[in-house]
């Protein structure tokens, strides 16, 4: 796809890693997708936080909503992305956008009617992850399609940005709003966002250079193929997934246990807004990685220190020393990230990076997944100090048996340059 003319001009006054951003139709997509996804973090909190109250505080019941919808999306998203490469991506995300803000009018019409229960609830994620599950491969693979190839790698960085940012901007914003107008409002607030998101998304995505094809088990099977054929070969790509688990799994906790830390929903809400404070302080400073290597190192040193805040958080008992402390992981959590999907983007094939992406999404929904429950099982039985403290402690140990393991293939140099 060529860039519109008057966007290629404007992109001459940008540089660096911002340079893609002086073109009009990244700008729209980088945009709107990253308040897309904002807003489904959103909701995931808000959730999180009504289970809280739903549940009477019971730590195992509050980290299964992150369970639920981050399983549902790993074992939606790697079909997804194949089905994306596939079908016409304008449809795709206006209805699963439209089909977001409906659950959402579900949820809060039952809660309003006083009807929503805890298993309720649970039994209505899903429905909610689905959508999220379509639309992330799609989003992900188109904001590369909007720039030249020498932004290439600026492009990249900047969608890793925009995704991994509303990961931690979006339960922030989340919390201030519950501490203001509670669960409801914001539930409102986020389905209407949505929809004028996917209606940006879908008014600025062309698929006129993309072969017309049907979407028939034949094709989806056999697309299927290629990308395991492709994951067994590519070495960097089997390293990045089990690093990225690993992490993603550890960092489960904060998600999981944050509602039943605090008391109220005000702290609630500022103690998100400070981990996401972190995240965004690191986005304004985080420059473009020049290496493989560099982006090795950033990795390893930033999942330490994510690793050192859950363990402070565990043992600490003072609110200043567990903010310090949430700040350095929402940092940290999105050095790893930005990363780690860096290093993922600019490496995969542009015929396949939608059910690419899929695969890494999928194991990192799959981490968050696994690890919410387990720190909410020992958070139960011992505490949510232990639940902290032991994710901190096992998120160090699998970075010392993973650190080894390079996600840096023979083409990032290049696609770095």
């Amino acid at each position: 796809m060529k860039p519109d003319d008057d966007a290629s001009k404007s992109s001459g006054r940008w540089r660096g890693t911002w340079a893609p951003l002086g073109q009009a139709r990244f700008r729209s997509v980088w945009f709107a997708g990253a308040l897309s996804l904002s807003c489904y973090w959103m909701v995931e909190a808000a959730c999180a936080w009504q289970m809280r109250l739903l549940s009477g505080s019971d730590p195992f019941l509050v980290s299964l909503v992150t369970g639920t919808m981050q399983f549902t999306v790993m074992a939606v998203v790697i079909p997804a992305g194949v089905i994306a490469d596939i079908v016409d991506r304008r449809r795709l995300i206006l209805a699963s956008h439209i089909w977001l803000a409906m659950m959402l009018g579900v949820i809060a019409g039952l809660l309003a009617a006083g009807r929503l229960t805890p298993w309720l609830l649970l039994a209505l994620l899903p429905l909610l992850a689905v959508a999220q599950a379509f639309r992330m491969p799609v989003i992900g693979s188109l904001l590369v399609e909007t720039v030249e190839r020498k932004d290439l790698g600026s492009a990249v960085a900047l969608n890793a940005l925009g995704q991994n940012g509303s990961r931690i901007l979006g339960p922030a914003i989340a919390g201030m709003l519950i501490g203001v107008g509670g669960t409801i409002s914001t539930l409102a607030l986020a389905a209407g966002v949505l929809v004028i998101a996917g209606a940006v998304l879908a008014s600025v995505v062309s698929d006129g250079h993309r072969q017309s094809a049907s979407l028939t088990w034949r094709r989806f099977a056999s697309d299927a193929r290629e990308e395991r054929a492709f994951l067994a070969r590519a070495a960097w790509k089997r390293n990045l997934l089990l690093r990225m688990g690993a992490f993603f799994a550890c960092t489960a906790a904060v998600p999981a246990l944050l509602p039943v830390e605090f008391s109220s929903g005000g702290m609630y809400g500022t103690m998100l807004a400070v981990y996401g404070a972190g995240a965004l302080v690191t986005l304004l400073l985080l420059g473009r990685p020049l290496s493989g290597a560099a982006i090795e190192r950033r990795a390893v040193v930033a999942q330490l220190c994510h690793a050192v805040g859950l363990v402070l958080i565990g043992l600490t008992s003072s609110t200043w020393l567990a903010a310090a402390a949430l700040l350095l992981c929402g940092g940290s959590w999105f050095a790893v990230s930005n990363s780690l999907m860096t290093a993922a983007q600019l490496q995969l094939p542009e015929a396949s990076r939608g059910r690419g992406l899929s695969v890494v999404y999928a194991v990192g929904m799959a981490g968050l997944a696994l690890g919410g429950p387990v720190w909410g099982f020992i958070a139960r039985h011992f505490g949510i100090g232990a639940g902290f403290a032991c994710a901190g402690l096992v998120s160090i140990g699998l970075l010392a048996l993973t650190r080894g393991r390079s996600v840096a293939g023979p083409g990032l140099a290049e696609s770095l340059r």
